[in-house]
């Protein structure tokens, strides 16, 4: 991992998002989640992903079974937790 703190990877990041005229970037569980977050993540059949909105405070969409790991690990990131009987998809909307 580079010795860049995470603030400064992800400043570099949401320009390009900004460059890109894109609103968000959306990064599931994967070495560029690693990257980004100093997290580890575990690729599963369950959503896991990081998202950085071009502005504001960026955050995580996790399943309740990798929240406290990486709470753990990430203690700087926002959790938005879902559970087994909730979609996602529609707690990403």
């Amino acid at each position: 991992m580079s010795d860049r703190r995470p603030e400064e990877r992800l400043a570099r990041v949401r320009e390009a998002v900004g460059r890109a005229t894109a609103d968000w970037l959306l990064v599931p569980a994967s070495a560029d989640f690693r990257w980004l977050t100093g997290g580890r993540a575990r690729a599963t059949e369950r959503l896991l992903l990081f998202a950085l909105p071009r502005t504001g405070a960026p955050w995580c969409l996790v399943p309740r079974l990798e929240a406290e790991a990486l709470a753990a690990e990430c203690p700087w990131l926002e959790l938005e937790i879902w559970d087994e009987h909730e979609d996602p998809l529609a707690r990403l909307a």
